[in-house]
């Protein structure tokens, strides 16, 4: 088994570059796709909207209440149209009559969602001609003319919802040894890390997210060497019970299995002390990752007190870092796997 020194890992920090990938996949999945099943986004470069197109009728009243309803974190209601590109785009998704947003109020036509005079329309020769003073709302055709008709017929509908905001979650968050490559939907970005060299093992949570503040979660680490246990067994510092060897990390994850806990206890202790343990340092985290609860960050001669650590839920992690000078036998501790 070998250990990276202190002179090695500085020698690969200078000639890794670290290269970092952020691959946006926006085109791959529709941004709409976050607001529900059957929400699309027609074609960006007309209009941004997201769209839903009903496969029930509905009255135009229950239409709205319906749009109004399956979104309204992104203020979704029937669809308004504003311009010939956006009528010619939603006449081309449909292939029968159905309700659109604009209905008759007070002998003015508005959108129902937001109010707005209808300022664009496209209504078919000759109308709107309000038959029998009953035809207020407006219907579009699969040919993209629009109609009046009475708000109680009960026919197909058309809503639209403002598309979500995209994360802005910039580059991820750089490794020393390893590469990231992220892929970014509407509404989140996924970063995954690699490593390779002398220190070729990934170690933490991987993939990391972004989330919806922008902000990237703790990223994982290279590390040269982690030992990945379970059951019973006892772990030791490099070579001892000879003396540990300079400018060495090493980690050891226990797993003690599902409903199960690791008990861990110290038997021989002998770590170089110093203040904060800035030198020589063996840690004990409740947890799988480096960034999981400090159990004990320890260095001494003699056995830390308590000897025994016991995790709260099936891992358990054990740190050990060495600097480039001075070193001693080191430490062994025992493990083993009992219910939580």
């Amino acid at each position: 088994m070998w250990y990276v020194t202190e002179k090695q890992r500085l020698e690969n920090t200078t000639m890794i570059v670290l290269v970092i990938t952020l691959l946006f996949a926006m085109a791959a999945a529709d941004p709409c796709d976050v607001i529900g099943p059957k929400w699309k986004q027609l074609d960006p470069t007309v209009s941004d909207s997201c769209y839903f197109f009903s496969s029930k009728e509905k009255t135009f009243a229950k239409a709205e209440a319906r749009c109004a309803n399956k979104a309204p974190n992104y203020g979704s209601h029937l669809v308004q149209i504003d311009n010939a590109g956006e009528n010619q785009m939603i006449a081309g998704a449909i292939t029968k009559t159905s309700w659109i947003g604009a209905h008759l109020v007070s002998g003015s036509w508005e959108w129902v969602g937001s109010g707005d005079a209808v300022t664009y329309n496209n209504w078919h020769s000759n109308e709107p001609n309000d038959h029998k003073d009953d035809e207020d709302c407006a219907q579009m055709y699969s040919d993209g003319f629009w109609n009046d008709q009475r708000c109680s017929k009960t026919i197909l509908y058309i809503c639209e919802a403002s598309p979500p905001t995209p994360v802005n979650c910039g580059t991820p968050t750089s490794i020393s040894h390893g590469t990231a490559t992220a892929v970014c939907t509407a509404v989140n970005c996924e970063a995954t890390y690699s490593c390779s060299g002398n220190f070729p093992q990934v170690y933490g949570p991987n993939p990391i997210l972004c989330g919806s503040d922008g902000s990237w979660a703790q990223p994982p680490a290279c590390v040269a060497h982690l030992h990945q246990l379970n059951g019973s067994g006892n772990i030791t510092s490099p070579n001892h019970p000879e003396n540990y060897p300079n400018g060495v990390e090493v980690y050891w994850l226990i797993d003690a299995g599902t409903n199960m806990k690791v008990k861990l206890e110290f038997v021989v202790f002998n770590v170089e002390p110093s203040g904060g343990c800035r030198f020589d340092d063996v840690q004990v985290r409740d947890g799988q990752y480096l960034s999981s609860p400090l159990m004990l960050s320890y260095c001494d001669h003699q056995l830390p007190n308590p000897t025994i650590y016991t995790s709260t839920g099936q891992y358990l992690t054990v740190y050990f870092k060495t600097d480039s000078s001075i070193t001693y036998s080191g430490f062994m501790a025992t493990y083993e796997s009992i219910p939580q």
